[in-house]
């Protein structure tokens, strides 16, 4: 990646103050949604909300019980996954282990009907199985799941681990048609035990290219994603994955495939 060889030769760009501001300008989305983009969960203003490709497919399926959305990460902040049940008809099961973890009063002041079409359970998905965590197979096999529609990802940090795991154990394209994920930088990568850096950003972006995930959109969480000028630590992507065929993405895939060669 040339970008990656510039930065990397340009001392400026390491510095506190010049690094974060235009480090996301080497990570730009490419891929163009042949359907609408639609902001998801951003009427909260507590920047939990996620920018999903052709959500009128996903209303469209409105009818059918199999679409599915795993969302790793809550802590109290349900605004997307709110939406999304008064949108369409998909369950949603989201994973959170962490202290704060809980679903938001967006999704329980529902009416039981919506509410009825989310689970939640208290663990952490992760790169590893343990007693706090379990891996994104392990909860697919558990709820009898082969093709996630959308999958979104908010884990402060721990991203960087849980992507990469997902990617190096498939054979095949990973299991999901749309990743919706907050990208973070300087902060803890568990498996590492330092803070994710330009580097690490390369690396899950080349990961998830090989495995067919194509970014078409970005946009930094202004919420909590902002340390300060130029200081843009928390990004939020969406991804379509151009190699699955799923009960959403065939039409997507194809149409993509057929416009960006």
């Amino acid at each position: 990646m040339e970008s990656r060889k510039y930065a990397l030769t340009h001392p400026q760009f390491r510095s506190e103050f010049y690094g974060k501001g235009y480090i996301w300008d080497y990570f730009r989305p490419t891929y163009a949604c042949p359907h609408t983009i639609q902001a998801v969960g951003f009427g909260g203003g507590n920047g939990g909300g996620k920018w999903v490709c052709g959500l009128e497919l996903y209303e469209g399926y409105s009818k059918s019980p199999d679409c599915v959305v795993y969302s790793f990460g809550a802590g109290g902040e349900s605004s997307f996954e709110a939406e999304l049940l008064q949108r369409t008809n998909c369950r949603i099961f989201v994973f959170d282990g962490t202290p704060s973890g809980k679903l938001g009063s967006e999704v329980t002041s529902l009416p039981l009907e919506m509410r009825s079409r989310i689970s939640f359970v208290h663990v952490n998905i992760g790169a590893l199985e343990s007693n706090k965590s379990i891996t994104l197979a392990s909860a697919m096999k558990a709820n009898n799941h082969h093709v996630i529609d959308i999958l979104k990802v908010d884990i402060e940090g721990a991203e960087f681990d849980v992507i990469h795991q997902i990617l190096d154990s498939q054979s095949t394209p990973p299991p999901f048609a749309q990743l919706a994920m907050e990208v973070h930088l300087d902060f803890e990568i568990p498996s590492k035990g330092r803070k994710s850096d330009f580097d690490d950003v390369v690396n899950l972006w080349e990961a998830m290219e090989t495995k067919g995930l194509r970014g078409f959109h970005s946009g930094c969480n202004i919420v909590y994603g902002i340390g300060g000028p130029y200081k843009m630590f928390a990004i939020e992507y969406s991804f379509i994955n151009v190699k699955r065929t799923s009960r959403i993405a065939p039409v997507v895939a194809q149409a993509i495939l057929s416009t960006n060669g």
